[in-house]
């Protein structure tokens, strides 16, 4: 008796110990989980239209539209937003790259270097319709996120609509100039004259809703 006692103590004084160790480790897996679930999480867009200052001149009004505006913080793009003067507005542009800059010991900012080539290559490439190329929604990924590994085409769910373009990215993909990995698929159609991140119609009499390109696009029935 006293034997088989010793026995069930033995055996569930094993098993509280993995049970312990099990425990340890998903406390330490699971907010390291959590956070990178929390930085691939790309920001909330806002409209074109929220991201401008007319206060701060001409040439620096448009400055968050695009790939600027997934890169800056909230904080920072509401702080761009209430400046009224140029001098603050271009100050304020320098320590934004300045606060980016993987070797500030150096005079030039590689990151700001590969931004400016990037989208002095968007603007070539992606204008349209008088929308600025690197200020575009295609414009936008590329600068962000480079040359995707492959662009596909494909029909549109309702037949009137025009083919929808796909960039591709692997799943290996060195990180953004905004800190994050791109999504495997960004999607884009033409609405007008204008490519846009995709949007699905319901009929062609009916108005459009913006897809959300972060979130993964729905198979066709």
């Amino acid at each position: 008796m006293n034997a088989r006692c010793e026995r069930s103590s033995s055996i569930f004084s094993v098993a509280s110990r993995w049970l312990l160790v099990v425990v340890l480790v998903a406390s330490l897996v699971l907010p390291a989980d959590a956070a990178k679930r929390k930085k691939s999480k790309l920001p909330k867009r806002r409209p074109v239209e929220e991201l401008i200052n007319p206060l701060v001149g001409p040439g620096l009004s448009t400055w968050l539209v695009g790939a600027i505006s997934w890169m800056a913080s909230k904080d920072e793009v509401d702080r761009y937003l209430v400046l009224t003067e140029e001098t603050d507005a271009v100050t304020f542009v320098e320590q934004f790259w300045k606060s980016r800059d993987p070797e500030p010991r150096f005079e030039a900012n590689p990151r700001r270097e590969l931004f400016e080539e990037r989208l002095v290559e968007a603007e070539k490439r992606f204008r349209e319709a008088g929308v600025a190329g690197h200020r575009s929604d295609r414009g936008t990924v590329y600068v962000l996120y480079g040359e995707p590994e492959k662009v596909e085409f494909e029909l549109a769910e309702e037949a009137s609509d025009p083919p929808v373009e796909e960039w591709f990215y692997a799943a290996d993909s060195e990180v953004g100039l905004d800190g994050r990995q791109p999504q495997k698929r960004f999607r884009f159609s033409k609405v007008g004259s204008v490519t846009v991140f995709h949007r699905r119609s319901v009929s062609t009499n009916r108005s459009r809703t913006l897809r959300d390109p972060r979130r993964p696009p729905r198979r066709p029935r």
